[in-house]
């Protein structure tokens, strides 16, 4: 899901609202990717604005230093820069195409799946 840096951040909320979703890409018309607009993003908004908030622009308050992923890299080491970040949100890029988001619920449910996985193998093993 996205928005255009021109949709205010009022709008944008309301997409992420009825989306149940914490991060929005930020693309203009064209389709490029030009930063993320993120819950926390909205927070310092709403709190540096206050009742102008619903006026800003997501152009404004964006991230547009993002960090990102590739299809091939390890859970492992996303985590990892998801926590050092203290983000909970990364987009995933392929040859410079947005091809999806990765939270850290996705990481942690990964994890878990690994982890009974494991177990199971060790008790299967001791059979």
């Amino acid at each position: 899901m996205s928005a255009r840096p021109d949709k205010t951040v009022a709008e944008a909320a309301v997409i992420m609202k009825n989306r149940k979703i914490g991060i929005l890409m930020v693309a203009e018309e064209s389709g490029e990717v030009v930063g993320v607009l993120s819950e926390r993003d909205i927070v310092n908004a709403v709190a540096t604005y206050s009742d102008d908030a619903s006026r800003v622009y997501v152009s404004e308050i964006m991230t547009k230093r993002m960090i990102v992923c590739r299809p091939i890299d390890d859970a492992t080491s996303v985590m990892k820069t998801m926590q050092n970040g203290r983000f909970r949100h990364m987009p995933v890029m392929d040859e410079g195409a947005f091809v999806g988001i990765i939270s850290i619920g996705d990481i942690l449910q990964h994890l878990l799946a690994h982890d009974q996985l494991e177990y199971e193998q060790t008790i299967l093993s001791n059979f």
